[in-house]
């Protein structure tokens, strides 16, 4: 229920510039919190699984961090919204999204890995294994570390 709402709530507001920064205010605290537990820094590979229609994780990781960030997220019409998002804030040197499963992306690339809480109540035990595996993250730790503060949020 709560993915739902989420979702038709940015869809709606990724019309609006105003509405888009507001909704962020709502992040902002929370990525500072998850950046820091995570020690992101400018020079890590970020990788965002669920962005939605307005990808704000990905958003305030990027200006916070100055790291590069990819997005992904399963539904094609919240990937086309969101890369308008991204252009009208104009973060696309920073910020990619694209549309993909987070089971089957090759995460190699990345050495942080956040997941959001809407794809968490999804597909928990499938992700649970992926995050056991070791797969990814600064050295195994870091993909449950950034699985578990998504979990608690």
């Amino acid at each position: 229920m709560i993915a739902v709402c989420t979702e038709c709530i940015e869809r709606n507001f990724s019309k609006s510039n105003f509405l888009i920064k507001l909704y962020g205010l709502y992040y902002r605290n929370i990525v500072k919190n998850e950046v820091k537990l995570a020690g992101i820094r400018s020079c890590d590979r970020i990788l965002c699984i669920g962005g939605g229609p307005i990808p704000s994780t990905a958003i305030e990781m990027a200006r916070q961090t100055d790291a590069c960030v990819h997005v992904i997220d399963m539904d094609g019409t919240a990937v086309v919204c969101a890369r308008d998002v991204i252009k009208k804030l104009g973060l696309a040197h920073k910020i990619t999204v694209e549309q993909a499963r987070g089971e089957e992306v090759d995460i190699s690339p990345y050495n942080v890995i956040h997941v959001a809480l809407q794809v968490i109540e999804g597909r928990y035990h499938a992700l649970r294994q992926y995050v056991d595996a070791g797969r990814g993250g600064r050295d195994g730790a870091g993909l449950q570390r950034i699985a578990q503060l998504t979990l608690k949020r």
